[in-house]
């Protein structure tokens, strides 16, 4: 029997909290994860879904989720999960929904978790010692080798781990976002004259004014996988 699950309100304003309906898609799926293993997903993803337009979209964290979230709105378009962590889901239940992602270059996206996460705010809730150390990008990337990053914080953890590569029809890029967001909305049926531009930095400093030979070589170390799958390279940020 399909779960019903319950639409949330986009008036109401979005936040990090589970909605009601979040709540039980997420519960539901980890059910069936416990007791039919071989149906679910092998993994759990963070993912949003719209049962009306047919799509579920795998949300990677420090990608445009913010605008993504604001251009669904702006269409009107109520998502039915709309911002579930951890889900197991049914490929076959969703075989015929368009899924996508969108990716960024893993040194861009690493800076980026840097500037916001740890200068700008304290999301790691660090000690102040810890705080003032991962001030120095060079500390931070060093702190972030200390990680598992298939199972880390969503804003640190490999891109491929937040993407079931097997069952993707879609894969934009952050440094491509206008024109491969475009792409999904013609497929999505959401009308868009023009694109919210959510959560962006007015003055982000050059990846060259961040990196130095050390730091491009741990950063290509620790997401050797994400380059490879994704096609990156340092000179592919968004400098």
């Amino acid at each position: 029997m399909e779960l019903k699950l319950l639409r949330t309100n986009p008036a109401v304003g979005r936040s990090l909290e589970l909605t009601r309906g979040s709540k039980i898609y997420q519960a539901y799926g980890a059910l069936v994860h416990r007791y039919w293993p071989v149906l679910p997903s092998d993994r759990s993803y963070n993912i949003s879904l719209s049962h009306d337009r047919r799509f579920l979209w795998y949300r990677v964290a420090k990608v445009c989720t913010r605008t993504i979230f604001a251009a669904l709105d702006e269409g009107g378009i109520t998502l039915d999960a709309d911002h579930p962590m951890g889900c197991y889901y049914s490929p076959k239940r969703f075989q015929d929904y368009f899924k996508f992602a969108f990716v960024r270059n893993p040194w861009d996206r690493l800076a980026s978790c840097w500037r916001d996460k740890v200068l700008d705010r304290n999301y790691f809730n660090l000690t102040p010692s810890q705080r003032q150390s991962l001030n120095q990008f060079e500390a931070f990337v060093d702190w972030v080798s200390t990680k598992d990053l298939e199972a880390c914080d969503r804003h640190l953890r490999l891109q491929c781990r937040l993407i079931d590569l097997n069952h993707v029809d879609f894969v934009g890029r952050f440094e491509s976002f206008e024109n491969d967001f475009r792409a999904v909305a013609t497929r999505i049926d959401l009308p868009l004259s023009k694109i919210p531009h959510e959560n962006v930095s007015a003055s982000s400093p050059r990846l060259i004014d961040i990196y130095d030979d050390q730091t491009i070589k741990g950063v290509a170390d620790l997401y050797a996988r994400d380059i490879a799958i994704f096609g990156y390279d340092f000179r592919h940020g968004s400098d």
